[in-house]
């Protein structure tokens, strides 16, 4: 009686762990889904961030296999680790190597929701819309092809690979590169301690499931491939080595983009341009060709390339500030309050012809910081990458009004430059709110072609809310006396609140 009780409570236990660690890691997806940008990064230490990105496929980006024939291995998994879990509670076993299979299962059942469900109940993120719940069934993936949440980042070790070293001379090395999440971490700890400790534990799959001894052999082999399985398609994706990865491309861009600064100055042409731009690949022993497709694998994975801008518009800001240098038609900003940066969105934008990433959207509700009377300035800076084809950008503000009238300004964003608008209260009605987008149009009548590089790169974007000058009336330092009054009022001077008091 004693021993079933207790074989009782251990099974309790393990049960116990598995629904804990399950709350934990839905708790933490859920937060950074429905609060972070697809690709946001948040700086914890040099070691450390918490980078949002969300696993299609296998390890290493793999996607040979089918989503759903993908989610159904995941469920045989899971499936198989609960039931084992169930036979050995009946039977004597050791707590911990219980404990040990609850982290497994744990951690796969986590990641097998995210698969399930999540496509059914949220809409989709990008680097450009946070994700919201929404009823079940209209979601952005049909059942059971979900996308997994991750969002722990460890580069212990960010280094660059010696050029004596076969393919990977000159390239970037960062160890640990894999973005993962809580469930993933408990299947990796869970299968380390397994394959340490409890080796020898896998002879009680006999008892567990009555087999004679000749098959033990292949039922633990069938075991371990479960959990092979389920660490596998855990793992995730990084840049395949054959594109260039994210720390160089970060270089490379910065100084392109200089390249193209320079090719507009006044005696620049075309010529130069050129010129500019393969000097850029050469000093990084690329070929155009090799520049041109990684970009198209960027392209198509707009969360990389919004982390690589983010970092590059930070780079040229500290660059220009550096150099004593100020943004273009730059507002002094006041320590008062009068003129202020409001901004709280995204610090640069990269926006393709490719939907959903042709869009920005950006809304701000005001507060008791804005006057009535106040004029809002929207600036940025704007700068393309394109091979061919019309660059064809947009940028529209809407100032909404206490009395629910709205006013509109747009500009399109045609070239490399400087871009501004303002919407000022005139009337005196108050804000009550903020909103716009930066639009990419694709050439009207002409057919997407998604390996042709079409970017537009917005940055040192300021909304600036200014509060308008009043003119103060002058006021009397001294009171008006009886006869000053009188003599006012019949030279048919207008008389003051105080003056008519006095002369009564």
């Amino acid at each position: 009686m004693n021993k079933s009780k207790k074989l009782f409570s251990h099974s309790v236990l393990a049960f116990i762990l598995v629904f804990i660690i399950v709350v934990i890691d839905q708790f933490i997806k859920i937060e950074v889904k429905t609060n972070m940008h697809l690709g946001d990064s948040i700086h914890v230490t040099d070691w450390f961030y918490i980078t949002f990105i969300e696993n299609n496929g296998m390890a290493y980006g793999m996607t040979f296999i089918n989503k759903i024939f993908l989610t159904s291995m995941r469920l045989v998994a899971v499936v198989f680790l609960i039931w084992y879990m169930i036979k050995l509670s009946r039977t004597t076993h050791r707590l911990s190597y219980l404990l040990c299979l609850a982290l497994i299962t744990a951690g796969a059942a986590g990641n097998i929701f995210d698969c399930v469900f999540y496509g059914q109940i949220f809409t989709a993120s990008s680097p450009f819309y946070i994700s919201e719940f929404t009823n079940f069934g209209s979601g952005y993936a049909p059942l059971l092809q979900g996308k997994v949440v991750d969002m722990f980042y460890f580069p212990l070790i960010v280094t660059t690979w010696p050029e004596w070293v076969p393919f990977k001379g000159g390239e970037e090395f960062i160890f640990f590169s894999p973005v993962f999440n809580f469930a993933d971490a408990c299947i990796s700890v869970g299968v380390v301690i397994m394959l340490l400790f409890f080796r020898h534990d896998l002879e009680s799959l006999s008892e567990v499931f009555h087999f004679k001894k000749p098959n033990i052999d292949k039922l633990k082999n069938i075991f371990l491939l479960c959990i092979l399985v389920e660490f596998v398609v855990s793992c995730k994706p990084g840049v395949p080595s054959k594109y260039i990865q994210p720390g160089k491309m970060e270089d490379i861009l910065y100084d392109y983009h200089i390249a193209d600064g320079m090719a507009q100055l006044p005696d620049a042409d075309t010529t130069s341009l050129m010129s500019y731009r393969q000097a850029v690949f050469h000093k990084y022993d690329i070929t155009k060709a090799d520049f041109d497709s990684s970009m198209v694998y960027y392209m198509r994975h707009a969360d990389l390339l919004h982390a690589i801008y983010q970092k590059l518009s930070d780079r040229m800001s500290l660059e220009a500030a550096g150099l004593g240098a100020t943004s273009t038609n730059s507002i002094i900003l006041t320590s008062t309050g009068d003129t202020a940066n409001v901004w709280n969105g995204d610090r640069s934008i990269v926006l393709s012809t490719i939907k959903p990433s042709n869009l920005y959207n950006f809304k701000f509700e005001t507060d008791t910081a804005y006057h009535a009377g106040d004029r809002i300035m929207l600036n940025f800076d704007a700068q393309f990458l394109f091979q061919d084809g019309m660059r064809d950008g947009l940028g529209v503000m809407v100032v909404e009004f206490k009395n629910d009238s709205v006013a509109t300004q747009n500009v399109h964003v045609s070239s490399s430059s400087h871009y501004s608008m303002s919407i000022s209260d005139d009337r005196r009605l108050g804000i009550k709110q903020i909103s716009g987008f930066f639009l990419l149009n694709g050439n009207v009548g002409v057919s997407q072609n998604q390996s042709t590089l079409k970017l537009m790169f917005i940055q040192n974007i300021q909304l600036i809310r200014m509060h308008a000058k009043r003119e103060s009336k002058p006021q009397s330092s001294s009171v008006p006396n009886d006869s000053a009054s009188s003599k006012r009022s019949q030279d048919g001077g207008t008389m003051t609140e105080r003056e008519i008091r006095l002369e009564k």
